[in-house]
């Protein structure tokens, strides 16, 4: 730990929980993590009322005018920083108006990418944002593929670091369960449940298994978005019976318990904002290999530790012969397994190491490449 003398003088700003979610449990984790070594000051620009309401945007208006203030009192500190969360949608906004007070006020500016909306197709507050940052900002990204394509997306170069989102998920010191033949083979789903997280795409892969004979299994855990979601799952129940395992929301011991009672884990997300799930490394934690689509960093994010299919391919085919492939050799799985869990040991090391001395790394350039964008 630094002493008091050199430590930085940092404010971070983003939404923090409640509500509990992705993003929010990310900016919480990256604040415990830099508690350590600086010293910091937060901005809150969460708002606990219903979103997109007119008193929603009022009030994050304030908070982020709030948080303008506080920039220019902090603005006097020597050996300063702002880091940001960046936001999507018309959370850029917010995002821009900090960060150009960040930027006339001569902070150095580090601004989190956590979605991949924004990547997959040009937004105009994206590129007002980027005009605003100039080049002397650092750019933090999920994975190098998130840093390439965002500079061919806004054909520019910037400076970029890359953190893995396993630093924030926990280790699990449990071995992983042993699958033998003659017992059902469990994939499990757990997300905010609806079509985008691949509820329906999950359940019908069940269906394609039960319609083949084979010994498959399903564990479903989560809240149902919409009562169109909820009726979906009690449908599928009525037909699957005890091949659907349906859990409802599940934290702490409930969630191990998920992840220690499954083989594989089967996410067929198509959600726009899609980067690197937690959720996925959280299975990989447990040693369970990953199947789903090619989406955001998810391919580099499994790795050799399961599967991804390119996103307009047939996922229950797909699904079901690698599913197929792994009933068959009961011990090339087990295998599969242990491997899965040393490669996010590795892979967590490297980035809690790269988070801890974030503002010691020294930025990569990247370059657009003419092939993209």
């Amino acid at each position: 730990m630094k002493s008091e003398a050199s430590l930085s003088f940092v404010i971070i700003a983003g939404q923090f929980p409640p509500p509990l979610n992705g993003f929010t449990y990310i900016t919480q984790e990256v604040t415990k993590t830099l508690h350590v070594n600086n010293n910091l000051t937060v901005i809150d620009i969460a708002s606990h009322i219903p979103n997109n309401s007119v008193l929603y945007h009022l009030y994050r208006l304030i908070l982020t005018l709030k948080g303008i203030w506080t920039l220019f009192c902090k603005s006097f500190n020597n050996n300063r920083r702002f880091y940001v969360a960046c936001e999507g949608g018309l959370g850029l906004v917010y995002t821009t108006m900090l960060c150009t007070t960040a930027r006339a006020l001569g902070f150095p500016i580090y601004i989190h990418h956590h979605s991949f909306a924004y990547i997959e197709d040009s937004k105009v507050l994206m590129a007002c944002l980027l005009r605003v940052l100039g080049k002397r900002a650092v750019h933090i990204f999920l994975c190098p593929v998130m840093a390439q394509y965002f500079a061919c997306r806004y054909r520019r170069p910037i400076k970029s670091l890359v953190v893995s989102n396993s630093a924030f998920v926990d280790a699990v010191h449990v071995m992983p369960r042993i699958w033998k033949t003659g017992k059902p083979l469990a994939i499990g789903l757990l997300s905010n449940l609806n079509n985008e997280k691949g509820l329906g795409l999950f359940l019908e892969v069940l269906r394609g298994a039960a319609s083949e004979g084979l010994s498959i299994m399903g564990v479903l855990a989560g809240p149902p978005v919409s009562n169109y979601d909820r009726n979906i799952i009690i449908a599928a129940k009525q037909k699957l019976g005890e091949k659907l395992d349906y859990r409802g929301p599940v934290y702490g011991k409930d969630k191990a318990d998920f992840f220690n009672s499954i083989d594989v884990f089967v996410f067929p997300t198509r959600y726009a904002n899609e980067a690197q799930p937690t959720v996925i490394f959280e299975a990989m934690a447990h040693g369970v290999p990953v199947l789903s689509y090619d989406r955001g960093c998810i391919r580099g994010q499994i790795g050799a530790c399961g599967a991804t299919l390119e996103r307009d391919g047939d996922f229950i085919a797909f699904a079901l012969d690698r599913l197929k492939t792994y009933m068959a050799s009961p011990m090339a799985l087990q295998e599969l397994k242990l491997e899965t869990k040393a490669a996010f040991l590795d892979d967590r090391a490297q980035a809690k190491q790269r988070m801890a001395m974030l503002f010691d790394l020294q930025p990569l350039a990247v370059q657009p490449s003419p092939n993209r964008g």
